[in-house]
């Protein structure tokens, strides 16, 4: 009759670890999460930043640009 107690008690053990590996699991995939959303936010701010360094092309750059694409569709 003991070998029943043992089993109960392996069965109780490995319940506790599943219940344990699962809480430890949820709070993995929140920090997940959190960090995405914190990417997110930071990626707002680098386009915002971004857009702020935006520099108006000279008209030379501008002519450049023109004959690279004119070259390219020959080609």
């Amino acid at each position: 009759m003991s070998w029943v107690w043992v089993f109960v008690v392996i069965g109780v053990v490995g319940l506790l670890s599943l219940v344990g590996w699962a809480v430890w699991l949820f709070h993995k995939a929140a920090d997940v999460w959190s960090e995405i959303a914190m990417l997110g936010r930071r990626a707002e701010e680098l386009g915002s930043l971004l857009e702020q360094l935006r520099p108006e092309p000279t008209p030379e750059q501008l002519q450049a640009v023109r004959d690279r694409t004119r070259v390219a569709r020959r080609g």
